[in-house]
């Protein structure tokens, strides 16, 4: 989730490869109206590796539809607090949305 945006997990694995652990997944992206004009709704996938036992870090990169790729970069988490939205999560993790 972004501030203008909420994605969906289409398909998602969890799969082990030469000793390691990835995470792929395919996913919906839909952004807010007011942004639509700039954003469209897309799909992308997204390929993680895995750091530890349990997770701590996830890292990898995405690709989408809309011909956008970046890079990901996991290291935080909180345990105990889910969010339902972006403004939400940001206070979990001491930012301002």
């Amino acid at each position: 989730m972004t501030d203008e945006s909420k994605s969906a997990s289409a398909l998602a694995e969890v799969s082990e490869i030469d000793g390691s652990l990835v995470l792929a997944y395919m996913y919906l992206n839909k952004p807010d109206l007011r942004v639509e004009h700039r954003s469209r709704i897309h799909h992308g996938s997204a390929v993680f590796d895995v750091s530890g036992n349990p997770a701590r870090r996830l890292k990898g990169h995405y690709w989408t539809d809309r011909d956008s790729k970046g890079e990901l970069d996991f290291v935080e988490r909180d345990k105990k607090n889910l969010a339902d939205d972006f403004t939400e999560a940001a206070e979990l993790f001491g930012g301002a949305a």
